[in-house]
């Protein structure tokens, strides 16, 4: 029965740190190799201005703090939501496209020959829908944030020359810090 009760007590190394002090620790030190610091995040390739251009495309006047859309001339508020709406409806059909191409493939792909496969095929094959408000994640989705400019490139929501821009100089870049949400 002892024997029993020690098997018990023994932790494996899926239950994690023994002591939360030593969690605590790494998440706020992070991983030390060799005397150096390990740091695993990925670095946007995109200087801060050309961050506050996708942002603005994809959340629209919510890049601005109130006071600083409140100040904004009612042209430039225009300008820019119509931008933001055009980049949301860009990012949802593509999204519909990256669905609807995965679903048909999985359905040729389990139901090769059957009837009703090849009647959705013909009749809903690629069908997108403006009115129609895709929710999936563009992370499930394998989207990136590179595919995403390139395509408002294409698109004309970013500038062609934007991959060269950069900031003027002394110009500084007001806009409130975005909380990431999901983008539809």
């Amino acid at each position: 029965m002892a024997k029993l009760q020690n098997n018990i007590s023994e932790r494996t190394p899926l239950d994690g740190p023994k002591d939360t002090s030593e969690s605590r620790d790494l998440k706020l030190h992070g991983a030390i190799c060799k005397g150096k610091k390990i740091s695993r995040f990925e670095q946007d390739p995109y200087n801060e201005y050309q961050n506050f251009l996708y942002n603005r495309a994809l959340f629209g006047l919510g890049v601005y703090t109130q006071e600083e859309a409140g100040l904004m001339h009612w042209d430039k508020k225009k300008r820019i939501i119509k931008v933001h709406k055009r980049a949301q409806t860009v990012i949802n059909l593509w999204k519909q496209h990256i669905v609807n191409v995965l679903s048909n493939h999985l359905f040729k792909t389990i139901f090769p020959d059957s009837p009703i496969t090849k009647e959705l095929l013909e009749v809903f094959g690629d069908v997108t829908d403006e009115l129609h408000i895709n929710k999936m994640p563009l992370k499930s989705l394998k989207i990136t944030k590179e595919q995403i400019v390139t395509r408002f490139i294409e698109e004309g929501i970013l500038p062609k020359n934007f991959n060269t821009l950069t900031p003027k100089e002394g110009e500084v870049i007001k806009s409130k810090p975005i909380q990431q949400k999901a983008l539809g």
